[in-house]
């Protein structure tokens, strides 16, 4: 709860016109902003872009927000829709170059890069097999996982940003599990529980 308080006394400041406030109002999620962004819009110039058209959005309707849910939640609200405005004004998905997942938080699914050239080319291997199951998912299904393994959402927040029920986004990231396991499977790694 006092994490919560903090947020709102830097909201506060930042309707004060107090310097600097807003960027301690969203330092602790930009690096995780970029990540979601660029899982979406698959190129991390167009990512930079989301994200400062996030924040600036965020900035301007700070004054709307109420509160009803929390800062990260609200706020990866707006960098979700943003993301999808993006790609539907470019209507086009680019390639993801770079394949490094070593920011998901899920054990199993974590790029080792090591001194052993084997295990370095296996975490590459992994990381174009689980990037070829993204890719090949359903947008509600990719978004979820996203948020939950990526952004590090609980699934009530996942809820509110994607704005269906819990449920539902259970079945989804189960599904979502599901595909990347049967991806790895197919190309001859071992994983743990989907």
């Amino acid at each position: 709860m006092s994490a919560r308080r903090s947020e709102q006394a830097l909201i506060e400041a930042v309707g004060r016109g107090e310097p600097h406030a807003f960027d301690a109002l969203v330092a602790p999620y930009r690096r995780r902003l970029f990540l979601l962004a660029l899982k979406i819009v698959r190129d991390p110039a167009d990512a930079d872009d989301v994200v400062q058209d996030t924040l600036i959005l965020v900035y301007g309707s700070l004054g709307t927000f109420r509160a009803q849910s929390c800062f990260y939640t609200w706020m990866f609200r707006i960098a979700y829709n943003c993301a999808l405005g993006f790609l539907a004004r470019r209507k086009r998905l680019l390639p993801d170059e770079s394949g490094v997942l070593d920011d998901w938080r899920s054990a199993e699914w974590v790029v080792c890069e090591s001194a052993d050239p084997e295990k370095a080319l296996a975490g590459k291997q992994m990381a174009a097999a689980i990037d070829a199951a993204l890719d090949a998912m359903v947008p509600e299904h990719k978004t979820a996982i996203l948020l939950r393994e990526l952004a590090g959402m609980s699934y009530g927040q996942i809820a509110a940003t994607m704005l269906c029920p819990v449920g539902t986004v259970r079945s989804r990231i189960a599904s979502a599990r599901v595909a990347i396991a049967g991806k790895l499977k197919r190309r001859g790694f071992a994983c743990g529980q989907a």
